[in-house]
């Protein structure tokens, strides 16, 4: 299991909150807890899941991915 911290800019309510945990938990391989007041969604993976595909996901909601850590 790999686990990334991704912080992302623009999420304001909890209806940003579900649609975020919706989409990274939509992609196969992939579980995330969003919390707003961090500002930030705790992704937990199986390994064989490319970044870039997480990033896409969350962006094409409007959200901004400024920043990605190991957990």
């Amino acid at each position: 299991m790999k686990t990334l911290i991704l912080g992302i800019e623009g999420m304001r309510c909890n209806n940003c909150k579900k649609n975020v945990e919706n989409a990274v938990n939509s992609i196969p391989g992939v579980s995330g807890t969003v919390s707003l007041e961090e500002k930030n969604c705790k992704i937990e993976t199986d390994g064989d899941v490319d970044l870039q595909s997480i990033k896409s996901e969350i962006e094409s909601l409007g959200f901004d991915v400024v920043s990605v850590k190991e957990g």
